[in-house]
């Protein structure tokens, strides 16, 4: 999942931008801003401010924790979004390489709520084969932010709550094990 999210998140986009919505244009900056940062050589800090100014990479990190959200301590919730952050980052960085030459074409958009938007799109390939990409845009600050990245029906936020909520479980339910999990 995090290759095909990569993917999503580094592919230059087309289109008209007049005909664009504010969260398609907003979708449609934050991946010439993932290449910009891929053609610079796409270091792990770069990548992991766009998580930072892109990204509701916080309420991903709770939402991450599905169930055993309120077992992280109030005193270690800061650290676990910084690593949540850079985990997404690296992950971002390392799935990076095999889709140079793909293109992000921006198809519609529909409201959920006020404040939940889906920006559908598709990955088309040097071949000419595509895959679906749907994202989801929330409003935060007079802005927009990143949720989630749905590729081809697999969510990258529900995969993210699946990994991080597995190791909880296996390590007797402690978020304190997750996060120096993410430390490594």
């Amino acid at each position: 999942m995090a290759g095909a999210l990569a993917a999503v998140l580094l592919l230059p986009t087309h289109g008209p931008a007049a005909a664009l919505s504010g969260p398609e244009s907003y979708v449609q900056n934050v991946a010439n801003k993932i290449v910009a940062t891929i053609n610079s050589g796409g270091s792990a800090s770069a990548f992991s401010g766009l998580v930072t100014r892109y990204a509701d990479f916080r309420t991903i990190a709770r939402f991450s924790l599905g169930k055993y959200r309120k077992g992280l301590p109030a005193s270690r919730a800061n650290e676990y979004y910084r690593l949540t952050k850079s985990h997404i980052a690296r992950l971002l960085q390392a799935n990076t390489k095999s889709f140079k030459g793909a293109k992000l074409q921006i198809v519609s958009s529909s409201a959920k709520s006020a404040s939940n938007i889906v920006v559908r799109s598709k990955v088309i390939y040097a071949n000419g084969s595509s895959i679906p990409v749907n994202w989801r845009v929330v409003k935060r600050g007079g802005g927009y932010k990143i949720f989630d990245v749905t590729v081809k029906g697999v969510s990258m936020a529900i995969t993210l709550r699946t990994s991080f909520t597995s190791h909880i479980a296996k390590n007797q339910g402690k978020v304190a094990s997750l996060i120096t999990h993410l430390k490594r």
